[in-house]
């Protein structure tokens, strides 16, 4: 026994320039659009990366510090600011370039870091921990016993994290 199959075909008419037209662009921004997704992508890479180099440096400058060497200008070695840039990809500011002692030079980095972290996350600025001194007391209008048990905790654990804070 034997089968046949009869093909049917149909017709599809070529599609109209316009419809072309409609696809091309479709087509290109789509395009567009991955690339510029790639490159948000390899910049955010970028902004990481330096804020991970200058935490690098500040955690060695740390440990130069803790060893009491932090005031001796022989404590940096040669290599470390030409290092950090190439790491971070970018030039230092001249207030990094230019310090002279691992403790100058640490408190410039944590100054470019804070700068790199805004930029990195632009809107951390909204989510920064106001100071104890700013927060508001028990006698002000409106504040909640919830708000002053949170206010109390959040300074318990800043005592416990520093002994030392709010110690004249």
């Amino acid at each position: 026994m034997t089968a046949t199959c009869d093909l049917i075909h149909l017709h599809h008419p070529a599609p109209s320039s316009a419809l072309s037209a409609g696809i091309r662009r479709a087509s290109a921004e789509v395009s567009s659009a991955l690339g510029e997704a790639r490159g948000r992508r390899a910049t955010e890479r970028l902004r990481r990366q330096a804020v991970q180099a200058v935490d690098e440096l500040i955690d060695a400058l740390e440990d130069i510090n803790l060893t009491g060497r932090g005031r001796q200008q022989a404590a940096l070695t040669p290599g470390m600011l030409l290092r950090l840039e190439v790491e971070a990809g970018r030039p230092l500011p001249a207030k990094v370039s230019e310090a002279r002692t691992p403790v100058r030079l640490h408190s410039a980095l944590l100054d470019w870091q804070e700068e790199l972290l805004d930029e990195a996350v632009p809107g951390r600025a909204a989510y920064a921990v106001m100071d104890h001194e700013q927060w508001p007391s028990e006698t002000d209008p409106g504040i909640s016993r919830l708000a002053v048990a949170l206010r109390d905790w959040a300074l318990a654990a800043q005592r416990h994290q520093d002994p030392n804070r709010g110690q004249p």
